[in-house]
């Protein structure tokens, strides 16, 4: 049997994927849970001071505290439901939008899950980092790329039906989580499982400015069920990505190429099912997709409003003469790797093709060379470096 490649492994994985539905179809009536006009219906925990209404809008700025929904809409007690609320960020600012949790006088609410709202570009710091970005089930299903910018209007909408949970940023699908049975805890401080509550808004530091308005629900019938078909096993990699994720650590595929009839839409829908982050790249170089300005501009658009990390791959020493630094900076990040060199000689060669690799008269000369282009290719302008021990056949 011939050996299967990593590519069509991947491909095998995913000619039978979850069928899921994009969004909910419902008659069911959207209701505001805010009036524009007061916190009416609405009861904060520790520094109650933390949030007001300005210009019909919530503002979140202060001292940490939560906003919890109390009014009448659906008892304040919700299974399934969408939500949506529009939300403005300010630089620095760190907040949330939790469901199915439920009061209490202090801290961070240990029920139900928190929808990150975190738009800043990481920075150097001695102290905490936060990774996880604007529409992550936080500590669940991590997003570490940022899709909307600080002091831009963005929409965060939320659906849960039964044992499943959509989050999506401006209608783009960024989390699709199905519960499993039973549900694996990582972090034993919180009980992140899908079951009822209500809603609430984070406060969470006085360095955080957050606004909200337009807050609306549209409660679903507790019999609506799931929209996918998916049964997740909850083995050890389960586990560990779930575990690397609470404690704040990146998830993330960084080498990700469509290849091998793989299509962005099967890449995205496994990223979310495995709750890993895919960087999805394109190679660069001569006789590759992209070799010029213009065809990474091609191939952006391409990519454009696609919840994924773009990455660019240079192939040879050569891509770098090929494309401007401007159009390199337009990519998440750039790798490299030694696949692809000139020898001594002058034979250029592709080391994971048998037929220009060909035969190797003398192994201890070939690594001598390799190891040489390894070193010139860490000196070009990439984040980080790939395929570090592969050998030809």
């Amino acid at each position: 049997m011939p050996e299967l490649t990593r590519r069509e492994i991947l491909a095998m994985l995913l000619t039978a994927p979850a069928a899921t539905c994009s969004w909910a179809q419902s008659s069911t009536p959207w209701f505001p849970l805010f009036n524009g006009k007061s916190l009416n219906g609405w009861k904060p925990s520790e520094h109650e001071g933390t949030f007001k209404v300005v210009d019909g809008q919530i503002v979140a700025h202060g001292e940490r505290s939560h906003l919890f929904y109390t009014g009448p809409v659906h008892g304040a007690d919700f299974r399934n439901f969408e939500l949506t609320a529009e939300i403005k960020t300010m630089p620095g600012a760190n907040s949330g939008v939790y469901f199915h949790t439920a009061f209490q006088p202090s801290g961070f609410p240990a029920a139900g899950f928190e929808v990150q709202v975190e738009n800043n570009d990481p920075a150097p710091t001695t102290g905490y980092v936060e990774r996880k970005k604007t529409g992550s089930l936080y500590g669940v299903r991590n997003v570490y790329k940022t899709f909307v910018r600080n002091e831009d209007w963005f929409q965060i909408s939320i659906l849960v039906r039964g044992k499943q949970a959509q989050i999506r940023i401006n209608d783009m699908l960024v989390v699709d989580y199905v519960e499993p049975d039973p549900p694996f805890q990582a972090d034993p401080k919180f009980q992140r499982i899908l079951n009822h509550g209500t809603f609430a808004l984070q406060g969470h530091d006085p360095g955080s400015t957050t606004y909200f308005k337009n807050i609306r629900v549209r409660p679903l019938p507790d019999t609506s069920g799931p929209l996918s078909t998916e049964h997740p096993q909850v083995d050890d990699i389960y586990r560990e990505v779930i575990r690397l994720g609470t404690e704040n650590y990146p998830v993330v595929d960084y080498h990700v190429h469509l290849k091998g009839g793989l299509t962005v839409d099967q890449a995205l829908e496994n990223s979310r099912r495995l709750g890993i982050n895919y960087g999805i790249a394109v190679n660069c170089g001569q006789g590759f997709p992209v070799h010029s300005d213009d065809s990474v501009l091609q191939y952006l658009d391409s990519m454009k409003g696609q919840p994924c990390l773009i990455a660019l791959q240079g192939e040879g020493r050569e891509w770098m003469t090929l494309v401007s630094p401007t159009s390199v900076a337009r990519f998440d990040y750039v790798f490299t790797d030694a696949m692809t060199f000139t020898d001594d000689h002058g034979k250029r060669m592709r080391l994971w093709m048998d037929d220009e690799a060909g035969t190797i008269p003398n192994a201890q000369a070939f690594m001598e060379t390799h190891g040489e282009r390894i070193l010139r290719a860490r000196h070009e302008p990439i984040d980080f470096y790939a395929n570090p021990t592969f050998l030809p056949r």
